[in-house]
């Protein structure tokens, strides 16, 4: 039995700025916090689901991709006027009828709808939101390809389709539609059954006449993969980005190369193709980092860096008084994998240790748990009688502890084991005599000065950053590195030979902690 729903409400006189900000298309032109997760287990998407909803987020849409299991993708919102909202996605037909039902009586409409199929069985779902417009709108659902062909002759003159879903059901495919009142009078294009091979003349076609696509739906007709759309116009242009048929590896490349430049994700679409999972996605514009007036001159410059200068991969990001205006990456973190480097990548930040290792030392000081004038034994009596340094001159690189043998056997180089603690790190070089030159540039120094440290508090150096920088400052990938840890986002170490790139084993770094 096919269930076609139809609900209209009364329009009120006045809007507060707040909520008129929402608009017909709820994508409100600001800047909004928002998350997005995908190919989440059904207790995965729960858990965050509960978190978000902690936090103030409202979900925006929800994609499942069905099976013998469910599979979740879902993006949020920051609940900036705090409307009521609930989300269903497991319901029955009779269920989820009864659910409209209900929603429809306490004032909400419906902005997200979605089917899938677990083990044959058809399930429903929605995202609703509390009307506090009170717009006109229409949900129908279980329509054909005719049906819908109807409806759409019936509501377009005053309504705008904000989700197209389509699905099988009992072989024979299916849509589902909302429509919401066009009081903002947008123009909009609606497209169903584009073939794949067409999809990109549309796309040239309605972007080319200033629209920008809305949502983007995919299906299977007829054996073969097909796509619907929604393309609107707004009075004011803002910008945006589409993308379709991504493998897992390059949405989350686009994901991080969009959210970098200032957008945020606004619509995704979950499917498969010849069995493989696909992704399409729209990103709209969110915060001012897309219209940073040198933003041009940066990447012509980083542009120009990385074909003179080529690595693996590079992060940037320039922050003006204090706020970020530009981030993003060049190249790979992975090469092999084909994972982009982004302003997030996890890099081993090298001698900028030093700087950490001088700022927990003087948080330390502050704190009356260590004296940099002390002498460096005072804390650790253990080093060699002629380690007569203080920790702040081993910090200023005047502790006349030698550096690397450049040329000569050293021990500290192609260190594969894991120290326990900087002293047992140290003993690879404490034992050589010290230099005679007043200054010299010394890593070695600072493992010395870590290990007055950990004894000065009684904890590893690990522990160290963790409790003074890394929590203190919510510096979340800022640590020392653990090799048997998999770190999200960590690059992959190279050598460069010409233009090609070998990845390297990482060795130990325990020892100069």
């Amino acid at each position: 039995m096919k269930v076609h729903i139809l609900l209209y409400l009364i329009i009120p006189l006045y809007f507060s700025p707040q909520i008129a900000a929402q608009g017909v298309l709820d994508q409100p032109d600001q800047d909004l916090s928002w998350e997005s997760r995908r190919d989440m287990s059904e207790s995965a998407y729960e858990a965050k689901l509960d978190e978000l909803k902690g936090k103030g987020y409202r979900p925006v849409d929800v994609e499942i991709l069905g099976g013998s299991t469910r599979k979740y993708a879902c993006i949020w919102r920051k609940n900036t006027d705090n409307r009521a909202w609930e989300v269903r996605t497991k319901l029955i037909d009779s269920e989820f009828a009864a659910k409209w039902e209900e929603m429809k009586n306490k004032g909400f409409r419906p902005i997200d709808q979605e089917s899938h199929t677990v083990s044959g069985k058809t399930y429903y779902g929605a995202i609703w939101l509390e009307n506090k417009e009170n717009l006109k709108w229409a949900s129908l659902r279980k329509m054909s390809s005719e049906e819908f062909s109807q409806k759409f002759e019936e509501y377009k003159s005053k309504y705008i389709p904000v989700d197209v879903d389509a699905y099988e059901v009992g072989g024979n495919l299916l849509y589902s539609v909302i429509w919401v009142e066009n009081k903002d009078n947008l123009s909009w294009v609606e497209k169903r059954n584009i073939p794949k091979d067409d999809f990109g003349t549309q796309f040239d076609e309605y972007s080319g006449k200033g629209y920008r696509l809305y949502s983007t739906e995919s299906y299977e007709r007829n054996g073969k993969q097909e796509y619907a759309t929604i393309w609107v116009k707004e009075a004011k242009s803002r910008g945006w980005y589409a993308r379709r048929d991504m493998s897992d590896t390059w949405f989350h490349n686009w994901w991080l190369k969009y959210r970098d430049l200032g957008y945020r994700l606004e619509d995704i679409e979950v499917y498969k193709v010849g069995g493989a999972t696909r992704y399409a996605g729209v990103w709209l514009e969110n915060d001012d980092r897309v219209h940073w007036k040198y933003r041009d001159e940066v990447e012509e410059l980083m542009d120009a860096y990385f074909k003179n200068e080529p690595t693996a991969g590079m992060s940037v990001a320039v922050a003006v008084n204090g706020k970020i205006q530009f981030m993003r990456g060049w190249g790979f973190q992975d090469v092999n994998g084909e994972k982009e480097a982004h302003a997030n990548t996890v890099y081993r930040h090298g001698s900028v240790a030093k700087a950490l290792a001088g700022t927990i030392a003087f948080r330390l000081q502050a704190k009356n748990k260590l004296d940099i004038s002390k002498k460096t034994r005072d804390y650790e009596p253990r080093l060699p009688s002629h380690h007569t340094h203080t920790v702040g001159q081993l910090l200023s690189n005047r502790g006349k502890v030698r550096h690397y043998n450049i040329g000569s056997p050293d021990p500290t180089s192609g260190v594969t084991t894991v120290y326990a603690n900087a002293y047992e790190g140290s003993k690879l070089f404490s034992a050589d005599p010290l230099v005679t030159a007043p200054y010299l540039y010394s890593t070695h120094g600072y493992t010395c000065a870590a290990a007055a440290m950990e004894k000065a508090t009684g904890k590893t150096y690990t522990k160290i950053m963790e409790d003074e920088l890394t929590n203190p400052f919510d510096l979340n990938t800022l640590r020392c590195e653990d090799l048997k840890k998999s770190v999200e986002e960590r690059s992959k170490i190279y050598s460069k030979s010409g233009s090609s790139f070998s990845e390297l084993r990482p060795l130990s770094l325990s020892w100069k902690f």
